[in-house]
């Protein structure tokens, strides 16, 4: 007969290895799931079916030697686990506990991104999901998810309770008729459960750990997923666990980059720009715009308007017939939006700074906690950014060696600056940016409240106020600020119907034209909303000295995959230059790109204002003026120009390059062949990829405080 605590070993172990095998079956359940939904953005044309299921094994397996580490300490080591399997034992119960509640966050945490992730394109990191948590309306938006996704979540954490159901009945059943350990009655089993303890805390760090060469002495990261898939599936490699993770402690981390000296990067990329630009040979259209003699400005940020989404561009779309009507009387672009959040986009439009490292600039608000944290770099030093910093990411500028934006620099000549976000006051704390970057007003949902009493324009849980009475709420308020001080005005507004969860008043749901996705009939209601705001403002006597840039803040779900899943078409937006009173229209010559970043420095031209500043972008009169469009996605930093797009991995670990107009698809990695590309091209390739380098050195220098040639 069995020695009883020979059995219970066996049993202890075999308990601890149900447990692990259920919590693995989850992840491939989510990560499953994950893919179902989010299909569209994948392509698995080129890929291994076995590569990827065991890259996604790899990671899950590190992924539970993290957040179970402490359930595998308990049930493996000797001292500990040499318990009874009494179910009202502490132990026990403790082991339950460190076993369900890492479990549980790992399932939500991948599920969150099954719904989250159509909106930004990426896995969500630590540093996002803290940001997320910043918006005031958090409980109610939770709550329309909730309404929106009901029988989704109730399918999924229903099964889930079910498994821990499951997970107690086989406590029971291997805890029956088991009795306590007396340790003395066998000197051997100590030694033995030692042995074990030793091989699956072994086979756990090396989970965790990996066998991958090079840096960081061969610690998993999230460029290994690249030797199991391309980058356009990595995020299929990956779990979201796993990148929290890896992210947690590197919120307000700013890594130190030198690929090259200081003197080398600037000539690289240089971001010193000068106003006015002189060009003598400008196309017709630009000429009009730019001596267009405008004095006031709007720009509309319109949420998640994609090209794709925009018939000019994209003719199986009949969303927009309004702002395609715009495009044929504007000088209009397909440009290139510089981030994927909301957030950034006034980062990028008002300050020309794009998401270049998200996490860096979204973080730099007065209520970020612990700004200056460096754990990868230990060479940084946490002294070099000035003592006017204000936690706004600042771009020094040599000649003012101050924060510049756009609306700082028209309040100084005498404009009065309006910012408007329709959402709850104090989300993603926009009303600290606005008043930080020199906006004079803040128009949120208080004021609208304030303004409107018993209104009944907000919808419970939506991202925002509806666009149509907003916007002319906005409009009025142009009106009466520029009534009451006869002043030129700077006006930004930010739109928020066609976000998740895409509610509409219910007056609207059989007029707009549907879609294959729910954000296609909110994109309708944008466009009509824009239509009934240029209605009423059309009237106004400043109506015709303005001058209205409408884009979009990040591109959406695309319905048709394609191109539009790929990184270029992932960041094409709109961007339309209107002005009623000169009546400028594009020149069909010119196959210019335009990115977020360059509307700061190119309002500065048509104003004619003279200054010095520092810019990612430039100006699309500038005689220099190059087809960039550069932001970053994860862990990787894009960078295009022209027909070539640099996808930097990890800071450069990993490069690949694709000819986006011979290889739209992006099948073809010529970094994989660049010793047979003739000398010509290859040349061309490799300097783009020393400016990819050096623009994400000039950033770095920026977010550390320091002058370009520090």
């Amino acid at each position: 007969m069995k020695n009883k605590n020979t059995i219970y070993t066996k049993l202890n172990y075999k308990l601890f290895s149900y447990k692990v095998f259920i919590s693995f079956l989850l992840l491939v359940i989510t990560q499953l799931i994950f893919f179902l939904i989010n299909r569209e953005h994948f392509d698995l044309s080129n890929e291994s079916s076995l590569r990827l299921i065991l890259g996604n094994t790899i990671y899950i397996l590190s992924t539970l030697s993290i957040y179970l580490c402490i359930f595998i300490l308990l049930s493996t080591f000797p001292v500990i686990s040499l318990r009874n399997l009494n179910l009202k034992s502490i132990y026990h119960k403790l082991n339950f506990v460190f076993w369900i509640v890492p479990t549980f966050l790992m399932v939500f945490l991948n599920l969150v991104d099954v719904f989250w992730y159509s909106t930004v394109g990426a896995r969500s990191t630590y540093s996002q999901m803290s940001i997320a948590l910043k918006i005031e309306s958090k409980f109610q938006f939770v709550i329309s998810i909730i309404k929106t996704e009901f029988l989704s979540l109730i399918l999924l954490f229903g099964t889930f309770i079910l498994v821990v159901i499951l997970c107690k009945k086989i406590d029971r059943f291997f805890c029956k008729d088991i009795g306590s350990f007396n340790y003395k009655q066998d000197k051997y089993l100590y030694i033995y459960q030692s042995v074990l303890f030793l091989l699956v805390v072994g086979f756990s760090f090396f989970c965790y750990r990996g066998v991958y060469k090079g840096k960081n002495n061969g610690v998993l990261r999230p460029v290994h997923a690249l030797t199991f898939s391309n980058l356009t599936n990595i995020d299929l490699v990956v779990n979201t666990p796993y990148l929290l993770s890896r992210t947690i402690n590197k919120e307000n981390s700013v890594l130190n980059v030198n690929f090259y000296t200081p003197q080398v990067a600037h000539q690289l990329f240089n971001i010193e720009r000068t106003f006015p630009t002189h060009n003598e040979n400008l196309l017709p259209g630009l000429k009009c715009l730019k001596y267009s003699g405008i004095k006031n400005i709007v720009i509309l940020q319109v949420e998640s308007l994609s090209a794709e989404y925009v018939h000019t561009y994209n003719p199986e779309s009949n969303y927009t017939p309004f702002i395609d009507s715009l495009i044929e009387k504007s000088v209009s672009y397909l440009g290139w939006a510089n981030g994927k959040y909301t957030w950034m986009a006034p980062h990028s439009i008002n300050s020309s700074i794009p998401a270049y490292d998200g996490n860096k600039i979204t973080l730099r608000w007065p209520n970020a906690q612990n700004p200056r944290t460096d754990l990868e770099s230990p060479n940084v030093n946490s002294d070099l950014l000035p003592k006017s910093y204000n936690g706004i990411l600042t771009v020094y500028s040599s000649s003012t060696n101050s924060n510049i934006s756009l609306s700082q620099i028209l309040k100084d000549r005498g404009f009065n600056t309006l910012f408007f976000f329709g959402d709850i006051n104090g989300s993603f704390s926009l009303d600290a940016y606005s008043k930080q970057t020199g906006f004079d007003l803040f128009y949120g949902k208080s004021e609208y409240d304030r303004d409107n009493p018993n209104n009944k324009d907000y919808l419970e849980g939506s991202w925002g106020l509806l666009d149509e009475p907003f916007l002319q709420y906005s409009a009025n308020q142009i009106d009466k600020v520029y009534q009451q001080t006869r002043k030129p005005f700077y006006g930004y507004i930010i739109t928020g119907s066609s976000h998740h969860p895409f509610l509409l008043p219910d007056k609207f749901k059989n007029t707009l034209p549907d879609g294959p996705l729910p954000i296609h009939k909110t994109i309708a209601y944008a466009d009509y909303s824009i239509k009934q705001f240029f209605n009423s403002i059309s009237t106004k006597e400043w109506f015709k000295d303005t001058l209205f840039i409408i884009l979009a803040d990040h591109t959406g779900r695309t319905s048709i995959g394609g191109v539009w899943s790929k990184p270029k078409g992932d960041h094409m937006i709109p961007i339309i230059f209107y002005t009623p009173g000169s009546g400028c229209i594009s020149d069909n010559s010119s196959n210019m790109l335009v990115s977020q970043v360059d509307i700061f420095p190119t309002i500065l031209d048509i104003l004619g204002i003279n200054i010095q500043i520092s810019a990612y972008g430039r100006s699309i009169f500038d005689p220099d003026h190059e087809n960039i469009g550069l932001t970053s996605s994860g862990v990787t930093h894009i960078f295009m120009k022209d027909n070539y797009l640099v996808q930097c991995i990890e800071y450069c670990l990993k490069i690949e390059v694709y000819d986006v107009i011979k290889d739209p698809m992006n099948n073809n990695d010529l970094m994989k062949n660049i010793e047979s590309i003739p000398d010509k091209e290859k040349k061309i390739i490799l300097d783009i990829i020393d400016r990819t380098k050096a623009s994400i050195q000039v950033f770095s220098s920026n977010l550390n405080g320091k002058a370009p040639l520090e």
